[in-house]
């Protein structure tokens, strides 16, 4: 448990850059060169970071006794882009099991939140992803789509989410489109074409409205 703690720490320092990190298990970090070590590895991978944030990573990733030498940076160049998914067909909708009820989406557009119990960000958009479904839910089914187990999702009692739920524990959807970072949402038409992809919070009901609209009258 406390390893899992030092990794989600040192991918939470590196998401302040905007960086996506492969790291292995963490050790203390006994190097007069921390410093240079890390710019190193920043300058290689191609991330120019301003010095305030760089020294906030420095000063994050020592207090969590990091060793640099288990730690790979990756630019946000090598995430695809989010408009690379647009007008193409999506994959085959799959879960695992269905903690909700299974939803009916024959003939609707098909909205998947990828989520995590553990992700405050996630959990902090349950609200305005309630608000969709309220809004929507007669042309959009919508799936909170978690890789954890039955178990785990079920344990989280508030807040309330009230479109439907289901586990995907190999990831399969989450690898499709590449997914990197949650939370994150998908709009597929009733026939599989992927119209959006991005941030919920960036998705709101007008927004909404206006990809269904578009993609009817096309």
């Amino acid at each position: 448990m406390k390893t899992k703690r030092l990794l989600l720490s040192v991918i939470f320092a590196a998401s302040m850059l905007g960086l996506q990190t492969l790291v292995a298990d963490p050790m203390l970090p006994d190097n007069p060169a921390y410093e240079e070590t890390l710019r190193a590895k920043l300058e290689e991978a191609g991330l120019p970071v301003d010095e305030e944030k760089f020294q906030k990573l420095v000063s994050d990733l020592k207090s969590k006794n990091v060793d640099l030498e288990k730690i790979r940076f990756r630019g946000p160049s090598a995430a695809p882009s989010e408009t690379d998914f647009i007008g193409k067909p999506g994959p085959e909708f799959h879960v695992k099991e269905w903690i909700s009820e299974k939803p009916e989406m024959e003939g609707k557009f098909l909205l998947i939140d990828f989520w995590a119990t553990w992700c405050g960000p996630c959990i902090q958009s349950i609200p305005h992803v309630n608000d969709l479904h309220a809004s929507f839910k007669d042309e959009v089914t919508l799936v909170g789509l978690s890789r954890e187990s039955r178990a785990k999702v079920e344990s989280m009692s508030s807040p309330k989410m009230d479109y439907y739920s289901a586990i995907d524990p190999e990831g399969r959807m989450s690898s499709f489109f590449q997914i990197r970072g949650i939370p994150h949402m998908v709009l597929m038409s009733p026939e599989g074409t992927v119209l959006w992809k991005g941030h919920p919070a960036r998705l709101s009901a007008s927004a909404l409205q206006e990809l269904i609209s578009q993609h009817k009258e096309a």
